[in-house]
């Protein structure tokens, strides 16, 4: 689909508004917002049971419209929706907007019916929004075809282009953005994406001139390879894509065997894909439309260097604590503009800190505080404590005259080129004084920690812009290498077979002997060296350690025999009408940290790679570390070292730390497995991996393919 087909669907020249009924809550709602919000394009009324609707004249079908009609908003029960498409396709109409339910999500019946729908408008190449939608509103052109609630229109539309698959959210991130007083431009409910999808809205906001920030949120991305090239020209071309954190996909429950689904969960997994993207992915609505209208208006600085003044210890004590552990740093002032701070404000070089408490006197110097400020490149991000402004009844004039001040100043400096924010502790719907002021003064507010969290997002992609722009291009790339033809046949692997697989890649494994009689496993134990580790051997157990399948710290022959035989009987025990005759005789070792490093294969998404806390309490501990591949020594490093158990592997309380250059390479071979393996890959677990200060050795593995 093209860009200009989408940009005619979005902007309609005339409406053709089918099911228009007052007895329809549906239809009304549509009806009174085009009207309310002046549609500058013609409406035409569709009902073949009335002659007048609202007031105009109803036709019997879109065909009997006697001009031409570029749009159908379809606002009938989903059985006649293939109906009166075909009627808006005989007429000419090109686009159109699908308001019922009843299609895919409906079982076997509705996905008849979307099958008929979607026949219908390739065949006269009809693009349409929905079904199961709420409709969209295009903020600049004034089309509100949308069922959404709206106030009042934004001061000034803005250049801010949404998507949402939920028709809720889409009329809550409207009403988030009326009440920070933060312009849309284009806000999309697209429902189930039967024709036109989240990529094809995508792809035309990227080309369109008007649009500088996208968003929205997504239950499901409609096809995962098309929308990581759409990430990779948004960082091209400096567009941020800002989305709320998706739904759960089915990746753990289609994880059956490998414990790294159970370990990250799905929504981890989507998680980590999106901001591998680039991405900046969000928690709520509020955060949504906070940061998209934060890098709308101001874009980002150019690191995180900030300095926060304010007229209240406490507020800006509060912002730091806000801000800890984010990109957000609070630089040091250089000695000079120490000095000339302390005499503006009145008070001695110790107090003049960063958060910088101006006291009233230097509130009342603001000019001077912030000339001073800004007279060395000493910080990247300028913040003055600001409340919202309510009214004069509620503020009193002085206090109100001192808020528009800070207005005007952070407005002079943002002109003057520095990246200035007013910030408010919390967060308040923005009164009409406030649209008045913020009219003169169209600076940026930041709003608590939502606000907070905004301009963390907005530092990072600044400063992380370029790497993902190369990160993006090689995950591409890897898509596109050759598939390593590995077995004949698909299933679970077994030990054995999985650790050779691993063995031919580099990845060191532990000494393992198979022995499918006692004599040969207690050969294989005095080859070894006791003490050793005894393991069921079978391609139909998983997890051998959950049916008592692994015993450890084996010493003696009896005890060999002892420990076999218990294996093979808990294993009939647990699988009835399988046949258990081989146990695998291991080198035990001790003394090891032990981590779990994997892929999840999403369905969807395709594989994930993940390094963990790992052992038996695996999925207790869900120590992870996510990254796409392909992983390279760099990624794999910053992995490891965000783990929880990062300190004990650098060797906490004066133990040697462990070989992190082998870990690396083992990382880096696993990814590099999992981009042979292609989509025959369905699981991959190493668990445990023995990390120590002289080697790094895979101590069992799990491999299942299609």
């Amino acid at each position: 689909m093209s860009a200009d087909t989408v940009r005619a669907l979005l902007n309609p020249t005339s409406i053709a508004l089918v099911g228009a009924s007052e007895d329809s809550m549906w239809a009304t709602s549509f009806f009174s917002n085009l009207t309310k919000w002046n549609y500058p394009g013609r409406l035409h009324m569709v009902n073949p049971r009335r002659d007048q609707v609202y007031g105009q004249k109803a036709y019997a079908s879109v065909e009997a419209i006697p001009e031409p009609v570029d749009h159908a908003l379809i606002v009938v029960r989903a059985a006649l929706v293939p109906a009166v498409l075909e009627d808006c396709g005989r007429a000419g109409v090109r686009g159109a907007t699908i308001v019922a339910s009843g299609f895919n999500e409906e079982g076997a019946e509705g996905s008849k019916l979307a099958d008929q729908v979607l026949t219908v408008a390739r065949r006269y190449g009809i693009e349409a929004t929905g079904p199961n939608c709420y409709g969209f509103v295009n903020f600049e052109a004034s089309i509100v075809l949308s069922r959404n609630y709206l106030e009042s229109m934004p001061t000034k539309p803005g250049r801010i282009s949404m998507v949402f698959q939920s028709g809720q959210l889409n009329q809550s991130a409207c009403s988030s953005a009326e009440q920070r007083d933060i312009g849309l431009r284009y806000s999309v409910s697209s429902g189930n994406e039967l024709v036109t999808d989240a990529n094809d809205y995508f792809e035309f906001f990227l080309e369109d001139e008007g649009t500088s920030v996208i968003g929205g949120a997504l239950e499901q991305i409609p096809d995962p390879r098309r929308f990581e090239r759409v990430a990779h020209r948004a960082l091209e071309l400096g567009k941020p894509i800002v989305l709320l954190k998706l739904g759960t996909s089915e990746a753990a429950s289609k994880v059956a065997a490998s414990h790294t689904g159970a370990v990250t969960g799905d929504a981890a997994v989507v998680e980590a894909y999106l901001r591998e993207l680039g991405v900046i992915v969000v928690s709520d609505i509020d955060r949504l439309v906070e940061t998209a209208g934060l890098l709308d208006r101001q874009g980002w600085p150019e690191g995180g260097r900030t300095v926060f003044a304010g007229t209240s210890g406490g507020a800006g004590e509060y912002f730091a604590d806000l801000a800890d552990g984010t990109s957000i740093e609070f630089t040091d002032y250089r000695p000079e503009t120490r000095t000339e701070l302390a005499e503006i404000i009145r008070t001695t070089e110790d107090r003049v800190l960063n958060p910088l408490d101006m006291t009233a006197t230097g509130g009342g110097e603001l000019v001077a505080v912030t000339s001073a400020l800004t007279k060395r490149d000493d910080f990247d991000v300028l913040i003055l404590m600001a409340e919202e402004l309510r009214s004069v009844d509620v503020q009193g004039e002085r206090a109100v005259k001192v808020i528009t001040h800070f207005n005007s100043v952070a407005d002079d400096l943002r002109k003057r080129g520095v990246y200035a924010l007013l910030a408010s502790p919390i967060d308040r719907t923005v009164t009409p004084l406030g649209r008045e002021v913020r009219a003169k003064h169209p600076v940026t507010y930041l709003h608590g920690s939502v606000g907070v969290e905004a301009l963390h997002h907005a530092i990072s992609y600044g400063t992380d812009r370029q790497q993902k722009l190369e990160r993006v291009a090689a995950i591409i790339e890897s898509r596109g290498v050759s598939v390593t033809q590995t077995s004949a046949r698909g299933g679970a692997w077994s030990e054995v077979e999985s650790k050779a697989f691993l063995r031919a890649n580099g990845i060191a494994v532990t000494r393992d002997i198979q022995a499918s009689s006692e004599d040969e496993a207690l050969a294989a134990a005095n080859e070894l060296g006791y003490p050793v580790v005894l393991k069921l051997e079978s391609p139909h157990v998983a997890h051998k350690s959950e049916i008592g399948g692994v015993v450890v710290g084996i010493r003696t022959g009896a005890e060999l025999i002892e420990a076999r035989r218990g294996i093979l009987a808990r294993a009939a025990e647990a699988y009835p009408g399988q046949s258990f005759d081989s146990v695998l005789v291991c080198e035990q070792i001790t003394g090891a940290t032990e981590l779990i490093v994997g892929a999840i294969v999403d369905p969807d998404l395709g594989p994930v790679i993940m390094v963990g806390a790992g052992g038996i309490y695996v999925e207790v501990m869900k120590d992870a570390a996510l990254s796409l591949p392909p992983v390279d020594p760099e990624i794999a490093e910053r992995m490891v070292r965000s783990l929880k158990t990062w300190p004990i592997l650098a060797g906490a309380r004066g133990k040697k730390p462990a070989d992190l250059e082998a870990l690396k390479k083992l990382l880096v071979a696993t990814s590099d497995m999992v981009v042979s393996l292609g989509d025959q890959l369905s699981e991959l677990d190493i668990n445990p991996v023995f990390v120590s200060p002289d080697r790094v050795v895979a101590g069992d593995a799990l491999i299942v393919t299609k």
